[in-house]
């Protein structure tokens, strides 16, 4: 484990970059976003990259869309800022065509500093603390954020404090590709996921819940991902929100070699495949940054929950603070 400044921000703050190690599998995150900025281990007797990542701070600040971020307070949209709460109603940020709230606001947690409390040679701790009124959210918010990278496995583990009820859901937003090159669209993917959320042409669920048997959103058998553009679905998991993690999904990549395992506590798994990803810029190994080079599977609670009370409880509490804690885990079968 080491510690080097990545950059500085237009204010001043200093962002750090951490290195993990453990045996052959390496990690960089860095502060601002509690960003996974790169992930390699070894395939076919090569450290291959497996997660996309900027070369320089800068490239974050103007291009990314979400790279490696942990996304909050609330991941997701919300229809028209729209929150009740006890019957008092709160306005949120709409950051999204001017008409709805996305990913936190419009300086949501995933485009902050966050604050390194604690390093070892294989896991990093990172806080970060939004006041009562950020972004419209009722509420101070205290979060953090660890990191834990096992030999075949990144753990990733967020809690979240509210000194009042206030909904919280953090999206770990890698976009990830097991070749290590190229685009997606080889890939294999199964989702363990029966139904999705309907959604409308803005991508805010209707409100129901719809199998997902005989369409193009149905991975309940390994399909590849063929069929380009407009994945930006929200499956919904057996069994809702649980204590421990249960499988979720599974990634193949294109060249057979590789293969990811995705464990969650979360009650749903959103698929994007990372279509509207571009930037005239390259990633860490000089990849142009194109549409659907990475893709991302984010545990997740849902999309507008606040205003659809079936999709579950989102509401964290003082006595009952916000928790969540997903696993990839790395099988090279080459």
């Amino acid at each position: 484990m080491n510690i080097h400044l990545f950059g500085t921000l237009p204010n001043g703050e200093e962002v750090q970059e951490i290195h993990l190690k453990n045996g052959d599998m390496t990690a960089r995150v860095i502060t601002w976003g509690a960003v996974v900025r790169d992930l390699r281990l070894p395939v076919s007797g090569r450290l291959r990259p497996v997660v996309l990542g900027f070369p320089r701070l800068s490239d974050y600040l103007r291009y990314s869309r979400n790279h490696g971020a942990n996304v909050g307070r609330y991941g997701g949209r919300i229809r028209e800022g729209r929150l009740v709460i006890d019957g008092r109603s709160y306005a949120l940020a709409r950051n999204l065509d001017g008409r709805h709230h996305s990913h936190g606001g419009k300086v949501g947690l995933g485009r902050r500093n966050w604050r390194l409390v604690d390093a070892t040679s294989t896991s990093v701790t990172l806080t970060i603390h939004s006041p009562d009124g950020d972004e419209g959210y009722p509420g101070a918010l205290d979060a953090c954020c660890r990191y834990e990278l096992g030999s075949q496995s990144l753990i990733v583990t967020i809690t979240a404090h509210v000194s009042e009820p206030s909904p919280v859901n953090f999206l770990h937003h890698s976009y990830f590709n097991l070749d290590g090159a190229g685009r997606i669209h080889s890939h294999r993917l199964q989702m363990l996921a029966d139904q999705m959320l309907e959604a409308d042409t803005e991508g805010l669920p209707t409100g129901r819940i719809v199998p997902v048997a005989g369409g193009r959103f149905d991975f309940r058998l390994p399909q590849r991902i063929n069929d380009p553009g407009l994945y930006d679905a929200s499956y919904v998991l057996d069994g809702g929100l649980q204590i421990n993690p249960r499988a979720a999904a599974r990634l193949w990549s294109g060249d057979g070699a590789l293969q990811m395992d995705i464990r969650t506590t979360e009650p749903g798994l959103h698929f994007y495949s990372g279509y509207a990803a571009i930037a005239p810029v390259q990633y860490l190994d000089g990849r142009p940054c194109e549409s659907e080079t990475g893709l991302c599977l984010e545990a997740t609670r849902f999309n507008d929950a606040v205003n659809q009370p079936h999709f579950g409880q989102i509401l964290a509490t003082p006595e009952k603070p916000y928790r969540q804690q997903t696993e990839f885990h790395f099988l090279a079968t080459v």
